[in-house]
């Protein structure tokens, strides 16, 4: 919950509005911006809004917020958050090319791209051959109140071959566009829109990159948030957050169609990764989101007719996001791969899958 102070509200009234809600059990964090001040609420709800918040002076409006990171959102935190990278400062709304060839890691440049106030991981795809770099933008403030978010519907391709990389087109996509991926070819990219269910279809050729289409996947009541596409290049999968779905898509050449396959797996599935080899996939769900509940991973089998989900196991922490498959590791003895997941500081290994 985010209180919004009155522009000419002074510091009694914001002090009385951090003490009414502690003496209610709560917590209270102030931000103070140019013009306006904005107090974060933690605590309770129920009992928060029995405060009567909306009531007390200097109060402008009080807005419920149930993302999550309120804390570090737009909507509390005004200021632009930095952190550093080798000792260069990044911050949001900005694309930093990082060179991992280097030890340790050297930031080689950075751009302002538009991205999101709040978003799922994986909204940039880089091409196979660093040439390009496709950066979705899922969410922005809404310029008519600043304290809401509103789903955008943009992606900038950005030529990294570039000295220094610079953004040359800014394209449409559905609404909210989140993750974005693309073939091994350097032919093809899909975005998965996460407020209406769709995948928009594009085709890359060099550095011109064109819209192709959109298909529709389970549709708004669906919604979407990764999109996978197998190193073959003739499928996808999609994840389906809002009704709990992997969605399998054919693709043939830039034809992408929706082949009414589902998989069930866990609650609120987002951040999808497909193994190098092509024979699994794994899908992190994020459960109860920040309480951690039900939190989980599970393996997809992709040599089988159709796709299946072959195992489930439920993983500590909160909010299952961040997951990359390694398969450097093949051990010829027993034909298979390890997948080691990332999942906010917690590391899952598993082995499945033959080559």
């Amino acid at each position: 919950m985010v209180v919004v102070m009155a522009a000419e509200a002074g510091e009694a009234e914001v002090e009385g509005v951090v003490e009414l809600v502690r003496g209610a059990g709560g917590d209270a964090f102030v931000s103070r911006g140019v013009s306006r001040t904005i107090v974060g609420l933690v605590g309770d709800i129920d009992q928060l809004d029995t405060l009567n918040l909306r009531g007390m002076p200097g109060v402008s409006d009080v807005v419920r917020i149930t993302a999550p990171y309120k804390l570090v959102s737009r909507e509390h935190h005004r200021e632009r958050s930095v952190i550093r990278v080798a000792g260069v400062p990044i911050g949001p709304d900005t694309l930093t090319v990082i060179d991992i060839k280097a030890w340790p890691p050297k930031v080689v440049a950075e751009l302002d791209v538009p991205g999101s106030v709040v978003g799922p991981p994986f909204s940039v795809a880089v091409s196979r051959d660093e040439s390009l770099a496709l950066v979705t933008a899922n969410e922005k403030l809404d310029p008519a109140d600043p304290t809401k978010r509103i789903p955008n519907n943009t992606m900038s391709v950005v030529d990294l071959k570039a000295t220094p990389p610079r953004i040359i087109a800014t394209l449409e996509t559905g609404k909210a566009p989140a993750g974005v991926s693309i073939n091994r070819a350097g032919t093809l990219a899909l975005v998965a829109n996460r407020a209406e269910g769709t995948v928009s279809v594009f085709t890359i050729q060099g550095k011109a990159v064109t819209p192709a289409g959109t298909v529709e996947v389970g549709g708004k009541t669906a919604g979407g948030g990764m999109v996978a596409i197998t190193p073959d290049g003739k499928t996808a999968l999609v994840s389906r957050r809002n009704d709990n779905k992997i969605s399998v898509l054919s693709i043939d050449g830039a034809k992408v169609e929706y082949t009414n396959r589902d998989m069930t797996a866990g609650v609120r599935p987002i951040v999808l990764d497909i193994a190098s080899n092509g024979a699994f996939g794994v899908v992190a769900s994020l459960g109860g989101g920040a309480s951690g509940d039900s939190d989980s991973i599970s393996l997809i089998d992709l040599t089988a007719k159709p796709p299946r989900v072959v195992d489930t196991i439920g993983v500590l922490g909160a909010t299952a996001e961040g997951l990359k498959i390694f398969t450097n590791n093949w051990n010829p003895a027993n034909n298979q791969f390890g997948a080691l997941a990332f999942i906010y500081g917690t590391a899952i290994t598993a082995a499945s899958g033959s080559s």
